[in-house]
Parts: structure tokens; C-alpha cells; sequence
């Protein structure tokens, strides 16, 4: 949702994805006109309005030299892999920052980096009990209860964007 902000205040944003490990949100219901389909999900469409996007095979020989030209173009950057999935791949903050001295990299991991559990992988709703939000929602004489849907997923976005724009120098338009 971090991206789908940025393209809302303007900015050009490109979704890179893997073609062979497409994004979750591409198999989410609704479907366009109810037929199933990697490219119907109005879920995935919502989240990823005023997006471009392209396709990577980060195994492929020429993946990172077609990612470095992409990287000399932007401004932002952002990803949400485990870390060190970037840097295996060549494409870490220092490599990208040789490259781009004024890019602002924004990495989202669910535990951050640099602690005990830094490799451990999640989203929204193990992040909610992780932190204490379930203790904290439903009744004194029952379980925990997540909150709809996965609140992390809803609040860290806006926090990200000041993150980023607090960061960001003015640049000149690509148009």
C-alpha cells in the first residue's frame, strides 16, 4: 500500500514482480466478471492503481542489469523481501547508491534488520499478535482476537510515505 500512496500523491511507480512467483493479491476474489484469472483480480487492481508494472527473473543473467537501468531512473526505491534477498541478488542500498547517489531506499521486512529474527517471514496478522494488538481487541474472558483484516497492512503505509517523503530531495519530472 506504501506504493499505491506514492502513485496517489503523483509519483511513477513501477511494481517489479517475479513471473514465476506472481504476487499473492493476484489470486484474490473478487474476479472480473467472476472468472477466475491471473490478471482479473479486482483486489490486486485496487492495490495497484496508478502502478506500472513489469516482470523479472531475478535468475536470469540479464535480471540485474535490466534492474540497475531502472534504478538509475528512479528516485525511490522500495521492497519488502527478507533481508538479504536484495543484496544476494546485487541490488542492496550500497550497490544501488554507487549507481544513484540521491535514491531513497525504503525496506520493509517484518522484523526489521539486524535482530535475532530478522529471517523470520510474515505479514499483517502475525505482526498484529506479535506486537500485542490481539491482547489488546475482544472480550477479558476470551482468546485474543485479530482485528479485521491485517491492521499492520494499514497503518504502516501512511508512517512509510513520511518516511520516504522526509528523505526525498526535489528532482526534476521524468515527463
Amino acid at each position: 500500500m506504501t506504493t499505491k500512496y506514492l502513485g496517489e500523491y503523483g509519483a511513477t511507480v513501477v511494481r517489479v514482480e517475479s513471473a514465476k512467483r506472481p504476487g499473492t493479491l493476484r489470486s484474490a476474489a473478487p474476479f472480473r466478471d467472476g472468472i477466475v484469472g491471473i490478471n482479473r483480480s479486482g483486489y490486486f487492481a485496487s492495490y495497484n492503481a496508478n502502478k506500472m508494472g513489469i516482470t523479472v527473473d531475478m535468475r536470469h543473467a540479464r535480471a540485474r542489469e535490466l534492474m540497475l537501468r531502472l534504478v538509475c531512473w528512479a528516485n525511490i526505491v522500495t521492497e519488502n523481501f527478507t533481508p538479504g534477498t536484495m543484496e544476494g541478488w546485487g541490488l542492496g542500498f550500497k550497490e544501488l547508491s554507487e549507481i544513484n547517489p540521491a535514491l531513497v531506499m525504503f525496506s520493509a521486512s517484518m522484523m526489521g534488520r539486524g535482530g535475532p529474527m530478522e529471517r523470520q517471514p510474515g505479514f499483517g496478522p502475525v505482526l498484529s499478535s506479535l506486537v500485542g494488538l490481539t491482547n489488546v481487541t475482544g472480550w477479558p474472558d476470551r482468546t485474543p482476537v485479530n482485528p479485521y483484516g491485517a491492521y499492520t497492512d494499514f497503518i504502516v503505509p501512511k508512517f512509510a510515505v513520511a518516511a520516504i517523503f522526509s528523505c526525498s530531495r526535489p528532482q526534476p519530472t521524468h515527463r
